[in-house]
């Protein structure tokens, strides 16, 4: 019976990591996107993309596409 009510917790527990783990991860790759669309739509606002503004789109895609080892 004991054994039964800590594997309970222990899974109960793990689940809450786990999905506070995912949540973390949604919210910031959620920001990552919002950051490129900034960064598009200020490049896009003149209707011509600089070298500087293409550079910073770059570095926002690459950023987005960055796969987290933890």
């Amino acid at each position: 019976m004991e054994a039964e009510i800590v594997s309970a917790i222990i899974a109960i527990v793990g689940s809450i990591a786990g999905a506070t783990i995912y949540w973390q991860r949604f919210k910031t790759k959620l920001s990552q996107v919002r950051q490129l669309i900034e960064v598009v739509d200020d490049a896009l606002y003149d209707n011509k993309v600089t070298e500087k503004e293409y550079q910073a789109i770059w570095e926002a895609v690459k950023r987005l596409l960055k796969v987290e080892e933890k």
